[in-house]
C-alpha cells in the first residue's frame, strides 16, 4: 500500500488534501490523472501550509453545489427508449444517456458525476443520483418511456403537480384548510 495526498475529492476515498493508502495500481493512476501527489515528507509540509487554502476552496465548492442542488430540487428527466410489450427495453439506459438529457436541459453534468443503482433495462420510474460535490449528492427522478407521447403525459403531469402545490402554499399562507374544503368550492 502507497500513500498519497489527494488534490481533489475522489468518489470512495477522500477530500482534497486527505492522505490515502492505495495499492500501487491504483496510486499510479491517480498520479497520471494528476488527482493526487506521493506523500513524502515535503509533501506533507506543504500540505499543512495549504490545508487552511484548501479547506476554503472546498467550503467555496460545497457553496456552490447547494446553489446547484436548489436549481435541481423536483426536477426530473424523461427518456423515450424502444421496449417490447412487457416493459423490457431493446438495450438499456447508460450513464451518457442522462447526462445528454441533462445537457438538453441546460445542465453540464459529466456521465462520472451521476450514479444509480443496478442497470436501468425496463420502464419505468427510477431515482438517479448526481454528486454535485463530494457531501453532496442530488436524487431526481428518470422516467423510461416508450415513446414522445408518454414524455408528453409526464410534463403534464408535473405541471399541474406545481399547480396544485403553488394553490396549496397560497392557501396555508391565507390560513384555508385544503383537506376541509369541497370540490365545487373556490379560493379567492
Amino acid at each position: 500500500m502507497l500513500s498519497v495526498i489527494l488534490k481533489e475529492s475522489v468518489r470512495n476515498l477522500g477530500k482534497a488534501g486527505d492522505v490515502a493508502k492505495v495499492k500501487p495500481g491504483y496510486a499510479r493512476y491517480l498520479l497520471a490523472q494528476q488527482k493526487a501527489v506521493r506523500a513524502t515528507k515535503e509533501n506533507l509540509e506543504a500540505l499543512k501550509q495549504r490545508y487552511l487554502l484548501i479547506e476554503e476552496e472546498n467550503r467555496k465548492k460545497l457553496a456552490e453545489a447547494q446553489k446547484v442542488k436548489l436549481l435541481l430540487d423536483g426536477k426530473y428527466v424523461a427518456i423515450a427508449k424502444q421496449a417490447s410489450d412487457d416493459g423490457k427495453l431493446f438495450g438499456s439506459v447508460t450513464l451518457k444517456d442522462v447526462s445528454n438529457l441533462l445537457c438538453c436541459q441546460g445542465y453540464n453534468f459529466s456521465p462520472k458525476s451521476i450514479f444509480f443503482n443496478g442497470v436501468i433495462k425496463h420502464l419505468g420510474e427510477y431515482i438517479i443520483n448526481i454528486e454535485l460535490h463530494a457531501d453532496l449528492v442530488v436524487p431526481i427522478k428518470l422516467y423510461v418511456v416508450k415513446n414522445e407521447a408518454a414524455i408528453e403525459e409526464i410534463r403534464k403531469l408535473h405541471k399541474e403537480k406545481s399547480k396544485e402545490d403553488q394553490v396549496n402554499v397560497n392557501a396555508d399562507i391565507n390560513g384555508v384548510d385544503m383537506d376541509a374544503q369541497t370540490n365545487d368550492s373556490k379560493i379567492i
